[in-house]
């Protein structure tokens, strides 16, 4: 109603134009997931886990609100209390994975429609529904959780994604790792790209065509789609007095930030991103920001915490990390290079190193197979890296790996003390993937020409490589008619590619399947595991094309139900053209209830054949004709139609000489009349004709002549008779 959409383009505006950074709510990420305290099994917490470490960048503070905690951080439990504080503080992207129903997640109620209604946030999330009917709003009488969180009035969400229908368990953690990677590893310039890209990208990866076609069909984004999210900046340096400390030290945290930003907060954390602290805003001056954290006596070193620096300009959010010891080095993964490395980039790991003790040796390893016993380890010396203060790079690089893997890899240092391992880290590798997104047929230059789209839906740019075209007809085997040159393609770009179709024999060809496939030959890996149906697309077509010159011809259609008779000199000397008879089905007209039609002499050999099918008959040179679509020089082609000789009633009528050949009018729905000239003794009605376009025969019932009614107003008429040279006729037909 119209209230609810005001209510939500306040919202909108809001969002565009109120940012609240000092929320810090851009760089906040809530998990949540369904299960039960004390379950034995956790998939839902362990796919949140998943997605967040394949998809989500270290650059954004995690929360997570799990229903159970088994095989996670016990920390990670919560509730409905829990989940509302992440809501109402500002989060920027909330997603809920689990069981669940049209206003409930989860299978003890972790939020419902009423909790929703409850919520006081002032920075509204994208919210993101990993669970059965949560957007279902095609349900009359009955409100999803998604339409709640959309339409509350200055709070809840300004967008949502969920399923209509049902959600499948390992499924939807491939749907969420298609939209965070779209969210957070791309920067498209909305949200309906990015939902756009989801789409895609799960369906060239999912596996089972039914659940595919559910978590596609049945996918929706409520909300505008226009909306853009603020990603916070990075790469603030942030530095320690000390990087080693002792129980009851304290730590002091120094950072330089924009002359614009305005005041920052820093978290400290575990491994596990569990806050540790009590995070409060410092005022930045001039840059400038120092803060303390004294650390805790109760707790028995040795362990290792993160720093976690959020600061906030106006319009910006800035986001920078480090790393302590206590009582213990501290060793921490800065980043790779390339730091999204693609299937083909060879790697080098960068670490950040404080430590006490003299370094003996430092190297990366990397898990080249699994993390099962049994794993190969790659192990990468390291050295000092001049760029990073206390940082150290790997020597040699590491070659590229099978691609479309997730691989594991730590750090080892070695002191006269010992070794010491940093905690596991992990990196994928980005592959292109190309869709064949549409098909269709088009004329150019009084040619047929194939046009196939195709977008790179993977994360990396392609190579060149291949793309073929395929043509197959009933009851054979397909046979390579042509192969292109498929150039290279950037992250979701997408181009047109056009195959001519001037190879393809000609003539009474039928009903032909025109297939293409990209990449036939493996230049290069793509997302999918497998060759798949994203790679090939398919049109299948009347294709009955003919060359005429310029002694005119004789064509036919498959079904030898209609001939055109195309007259000489329509196509000018020492040129060729291109004709063809093409069924397009049966045409029903808007209230034309005086023509009924008539089986056609195919009826004879299948029963199943429609009465007064139709044809498209035309022509692919568009110089035959002028531009009301007629003939140019007065010319007509004569067509002629071909009735049933088997069927009784058909037989019995042809002397009624009510058999006409009529064209289809479609801006107004309507058969209209051509003529026809019926031969009884050869079962058929030919007629010329001035204009190529839609033809089919009726049997002709109006037997009522049109009749006019004229009436002026204010004034007697009759016919015959004069009006005033100001007098306002109507007519009546």
């Amino acid at each position: 109603n119209p209230e609810q959409v005001l209510a939500y383009a306040q919202k909108a505006y809001n969002y565009r134009n109120n940012l609240l950074t000092n929320r810090l709510w851009n760089n906040h990420i809530t998990l949540s997931a369904g299960g039960t305290p004390g379950s034995a099994q956790n998939i839902f917490a362990l796919q949140s886990e998943r997605i967040r470490r394949k998809s989500i960048s270290q650059d954004y503070r995690v929360t997570r609100v799990y229903g159970s905690s088994q095989g996670v951080n016990s920390d990670y439990y919560g509730s409905s209390p829990q989940l509302k504080e992440a809501i109402n503080t500002g989060t920027q992207y909330l997603q809920f994975m689990g069981h669940g129903g049209s206003g409930i997640w989860a299978d003890y109620n972790l939020l419902n429609l009423s909790d929703i209604a409850t919520l006081n946030n002032q920075t509204y999330p994208i919210v993101v529904s990993l669970a059965c009917y949560c957007s279902a709003f095609d349900t009359n009488g009955l409100g999803s959780i998604s339409e709640a969180f959309t339409m509350q009035p200055n709070k809840g969400a300004i967008a949502t994604f969920g399923f209509t229908g049902l959600s499948y368990e390992r499924s939807d953690e491939d749907w969420a790792l298609a939209l965070t990677e779209a969210i957070y590893k791309h920067d498209f310039p909305t949200l309906g790209q990015a939902y756009q890209y989801t789409l895609a990208k799960f369906t060239s990866n999912s596996g089972i065509l039914g659940i595919t076609y559910a978590l596609t069909y049945g996918a929706t984004l409520l909300g505008d789609p226009l909306i853009r999210l603020k990603k916070p900046i990075t790469d603030i340096s942030v530095n320690t007095d000390e990087a080693i400390l002792m129980p009851g030290d304290t730590l002091v945290v120094r950072a330089q930030f924009p002359q614009d930003v305005l005041a920052a907060r820093l978290y400290i954390q575990n491994n596990d991103e569990i806050i540790l602290n009590i995070p409060y805003d410092l005022p930045v001056i001039n840059g400038n920001y120092s803060a303390n954290y004294i650390i805790p006596a109760n707790i028995p070193p040795p362990y290792t915490r993160k720093i976690f620096l959020a600061g906030y300009s106006a319009t910006d959010e800035y986001i920078g990390r480090s790393v302590f010891g206590v009582g213990r080095s501290a060793l921490t993964h800065i980043k790779t290079i390339p730091e999204n490395p693609a299937w083909n980039d060879s790697l080098s790991f960068i670490a950040k190193l404080f430590s006490n003790e003299e370094l003996l040796s430092l190297k990366a390893t990397v898990c080249v197979d699994s993390t099962f016993a049994g794993a190969t380890w790659l192990d990468l010396p390291m050295q000092a890296y001049p760029d990073i203060e206390n940082g150290y790079i790997t020597i040699n690089k590491l070659p590229p790996l099978s691609p479309g893997k997730e691989y594991f890899f730590k750090y080892i240092m070695t002191t006269n003390s010992g070794n010491y391992e940093s905690v596991l880290y992990s990196y994928l590798t980005r592959l292109p993937d190309l869709y064949l997104k549409d098909i269709k047929l088009e004329t150019s230059n009084s040619e047929q020409i194939l046009k196939v789209l195709v977008q790179n839906i993977g994360n990396a740019a392609s190579l060149i490589t291949d793309i073929k075209l395929y043509t197959q007809i009933p009851n054979s085997t397909e046979t390579l008619v042509k192969t292109l040159d498929m150039p290279p393609l950037a992250v979701n770009e997408e181009i047109w590619v056009n195959f001519s179709l001037e190879d393809l024999p000609q003539a009474n060809i039928g009903t032909i399947t025109l297939k293409v496939k990209v990449n036939v030959s493996g230049a290069f890996p793509e997302s999918h595991s497998n060759y798949n149906a994203s790679n090939v697309i398919s049109l299948t077509t009347c294709f009955n094309y003919y060359t005429v010159t310029n002694t005119g011809s004789l064509i036919q259609s498959v079904d030898n139900n209609v001939t055109c008779e195309i007259p000489p000199n329509l196509v000018p000397s020492g040129k060729n053209s291109v004709f063809y008879i093409n069924s397009v089905g049966t045409y029903t007209a808007n209230v034309q209830p005086d023509i009924y039609p008539i089986k056609l002499k195919s009826y004879d050999n299948a029963l199943s054949i429609p009465a007064s099918n139709a044809y498209e008959i035309s022509t692919l040179d568009t110089a035959l004709v002028d531009s009301t679509g007629t003939f140019i020089n007065n010319k007509k082609i004569k067509l002629t139609f071909f009735y049933s000789t088997n069927d009784q009633e058909t037989q019995n009528l042809e002397t009624e000489n009510s058999y006409k050949i009529y064209r289809w009018e479609d801006s107004g729905k309507k058969w209209i009349l051509q003529g026809g000239n019926i031969s009884t003794a050869e079962d058929k009605v030919n007629f010329e004709v001035h204009k190529p376009g839609i033809y089919t025969i009726y049997r002709n019932c109006d037997r009522i002549r049109p009749s006019i009614d004229i009436n002026v107003q204010e004034q007697e008429f009759t016919v015959g008779g004069y009006i005033s040279g100001t007098g306002t006729m109507s007519l009546l037909l």
